[in-house]
Formats: structure tokens, C-alpha cells, sequence
């Protein structure tokens, strides 16, 4: 069945629609759906970047991708590890716990999408949670594994009397 979140999932009509980018667009009831490669979409957008909003169950996605379209891009939110593998951005946003958001990667595999990416020398933004996600470590309510992207551990604030933002 047609998701919204699977970007390998295309309606042809839709994607050829005058000044769209062939990301994310959902196909009207009747529409003969169309199974599309996201490196063949890159090809027949005109080369434009591929961005890959990675959906773990944790993250403020839409707003995200909302902000991309502001700036005249359109980014894919998805859950699906092709579709990650074929971008040529990716994006790890995150609101929540550490160990909750790790666990939930790694239940769905994404994680190793994502390394594979980012090994693949693809541009990666880790947005507050996922930019934390991505250290060896996190001291949050325990001691846990991270992605090690990055050598180091996500502390807490030395409390010094000082107020500290809570999002």
C-alpha cells in the first residue's frame, strides 16, 4: 500500500506536476501508482539534493521538513533504509530521552542506515536529540551507547546556581 513516509513510492502523474520536486508527493485516489527508484527521482529533478528526514518515532519531522521547504527544498520524511541509502543529505532530528531514541533506532535498523551514509561521506545533521545521538556516548539518566560518529560523551550542565534551558 501507498505511504506517505516511503519515498520509493511515487504516483507518475503527481511527480511530473509543473514546479515540483518529485519528493513526498502523495497520489490522488485513481492515480496509477508508480514504484520509482529515489536515485532515478535525483536524476529527472535536475541533480537537486535528496533529503532524507529519518521517522524513528521521535522527532518534530514535519517541522523540519517544513523549513527545508521554506528555503526551496523538499525533504522526504522516511523510515525506509533504501531511501536513506539513495539521498545525498540526511538529517536525524530528536525530542525525548537518549536511551528511548537509541533503542528505538536500533529496533528499526536505522542506525545502521545512518552510519552507513555518513560513511559513505553523505552530509548528516543531527538536530538536538539526534545531534547528541550522534557521540559515542550519553550520561542522560544513566550511561549509554550512541552512534560514535563522534569520539565523546553528552554530560549534564554543572549545576553553578545558573538557570539551565529546559526545551
Amino acid at each position: 500500500p501507498y505511504s506517505r513516509r516511503d519515498p520509493m513510492q511515487m504516483c507518475g502523474v503527481c511527480f511530473k506536476e509543473k514546479g515540483r520536486r518529485p519528493l513526498d508527493i502523495p497520489a490522488p485516489m485513481g492515480h496509477n501508482k508508480q514504484v520509482k527508484h529515489f536515485s532515478t527521482l535525483m536524476r529527472q529533478n535536475g541533480g537537486h539534493p535528496m533529503i532524507a528526514i529519518i521517522d524513528y518515532g521521535m522527532g518534530n519531522l514535519r517541522s523540519v521538513q517544513k523549513a527545508f521547504e521554506f528555503l526551496g527544498y523538499e525533504a522526504v520524511i522516511t523510515d525506509s533504509a533504501d531511501a536513506i541509502a539513495a539521498a545525498s543529505h540526511v538529517i536525524l532530528p530528536g525530542v525525548g530521552a537518549f536511551e528511548d531514541a537509541m533503542k528505538r533506532i536500533r529496533e528499526t535498523e536505522l542506525d545502521q542506515a545512518l552510519l552507513s551514509a555518513a560513511k559513505a561521506g553523505k552530509p548528516v545533521l543531527g538536530i538536538c536529540l539526534g545531534m547528541q545521538m550522534m557521540f559515542e556516548y550519553s550520561e542522560e539518566n544513566g550511561h549509554f551507547e550512541g552512534l560514535g560518529l563522534f569520539p565523546g560523551t553528552i554530560t549534564r550542565f554543572e549545576e553553578r546556581g545558573l538557570k539551565i534551558p529546559h526545551m
